[in-house]
């Protein structure tokens, strides 16, 4: 079927317009404040391809209280984005000053990165950043970096700053398993008990090529050659500097994200994985027990849908009239739970912070029936009002058709007339 100019042009409108109502509310959810962390605050700048349902990082970082971003896309694969659309999401959303890049934000994660809309001054900004200013970076090379988007990261002053070289890399199309080489800081090694070597990762993935003075963490052993290639790489770009990961292959992918775009749940630690290499980074003890933090990430995602749920529930019975303030005063003591939960896990004090969110959780379904209850009080006085008004017209309508067409109370008989001539 051909296509007219100004049709695909309304269309691809369109997309651009959704594509921007989801970034705005990805936003504004992460801009959520999640309690006291104790000054352990970290903000992420997420570019590339980092929309919710193209990327897995959104909901990693949802989970850990202490962690909040913003979303810059330049790359999209479900959803047309054209070139100007990425420049005028940099222009938007990327910080307009050096200090506000320097002050504001600690990490860059970048999965299929395209760069291109970036300005000179911006990348320069960026590379400042990475050398003097302690921030640090997590990238996948694999897929779109190591074919759409190569020569343009190798033309660009951040390559520099990657711990692999991207010249020489090239594609790899064999799924893969990973083999941890590096056991201390326990970073990728704690997960070893969980059988974290033996879920299955797919491609299209990079070889590597590490420079010197770099770390390898991890290799990757490809299923159908048996060639063993660098997986997870990462340096430290001097004392000032932060500190730079690579992967080669993508977050959209197997190993990454369980149920994600591939739609096959491998690895169900791929976030604590994230999350405990944005600790190291950081220089945030990384937890003891990794079993009890998972379930604690995951129950701080629960509750976050719930406390939605609550206020979404509130906030209509408040649009019908309703006094919502025991159900306002309930979502109170569910939050101070909350943040006593919040308090004791940023301490470290996860056995803690459990027991303080299973208590949120228990009064969040408390708070919900007397949201629930209010909403319906509200709804049932409306109803009877309406009710009450219905029966009323209807009561008066028949009252009126009875006494005019039954009984005839005010019918009158007139005198017939008719028409004579003079004579008579």
């Amino acid at each position: 079927m051909i296509r007219s100019h100004s049709q695909g042009t309304e269309e691809r409108t369109a997309g651009t317009d959704l594509l921007f109502l989801i970034a705005v509310v990805t936003i504004a959810l992460s801009a959520i404040p999640a309690g006291n962390t104790q000054g352990l605050e970290r903000n992420f700048i997420l570019i590339g391809q980092v929309f919710s349902h193209e990327c897995p990082v959104p909901g990693w970082l949802n989970k850990e209280p202490s962690f909040s971003f913003i979303l810059i896309p330049t790359d999209t694969d479900q959803m047309a984005l054209s070139a100007e659309d990425a420049r005028r999401y940099v222009r938007q959303y990327f910080p307009r000053t050096k200090s506000a890049l320097f002050e504001g934000y600690h990490f860059v994660v970048m999965p299929d990165t395209n760069i291109d809309p970036f300005t000179s001054k911006q990348i320069a900004w960026l590379e400042e950043a990475f050398r003097e200013h302690g921030m640090g970076a997590f990238m996948s090379v694999g897929a779109d970096v190591s074919g759409s988007y190569q020569n343009d990261w190798i033309n660009s002053p951040l390559h520099d700053e990657l711990p692999v070289n991207l010249e020489d890399q090239y594609r790899v199309g064999d799924s893969f398993t990973i083999v941890i080489v590096k056991e201390e800081p326990e970073v990728l090694s704690m997960f070893r008990e969980n059988d974290i070597e033996g879920f299955m990762g797919s491609c299209p993935c990079a070889r590597c090529y590490p420079r010197p003075g770099s770390t390898t963490w991890a290799d990757a052993k490809y299923t159908g050659t048996g060639l063993v290639y660098p997986w997870l790489v990462s340096w430290n770009l001097g004392v000032e500097g932060g500190m730079i990961w690579t992967v080669s292959d993508d977050l959209d992918h197997q190993w990454w994200w369980p149920g994600g775009v591939r739609m096959q749940s491998t690895n169900p630690y791929a976030g604590d994985v994230f999350l405990n290499i944005a600790f190291h980074s950081f220089g945030r003890p990384l937890p003891e027990d990794i079993e009890l933090v998972h379930e604690i990430r995951d129950r701080f995602d629960i509750y976050e849908t719930n406390r939605l749920l609550i206020r979404g529930v509130i906030e209509w019975a408040d649009k019908l009239g309703a006094n919502t303030r025991k159900a306002e005063d309930a979502l109170g003591e569910v939050k101070d739970l909350y943040d006593e939960a919040v308090q004791n896990y940023a301490a470290g004090e996860y056995e803690q912070s459990l027991s303080s969110l299973s208590d949120a959780m228990e009064e969040s379904k408390n708070a919900l029936d007397i949201a629930y209850d209010t909403k319906k009080t509200a709804m049932f006085y409306i109803y009877a009002v309406e009710w009450l008004a219905t029966t009323g017209t209807l009561l008066l309508s028949g009252s009126v058709l009875y006494t005019l067409m039954v009984r005839r109370r005010l019918y009158r008989s007139i005198e017939t007339t008719r028409l004579v001539s003079r004579e008579e």
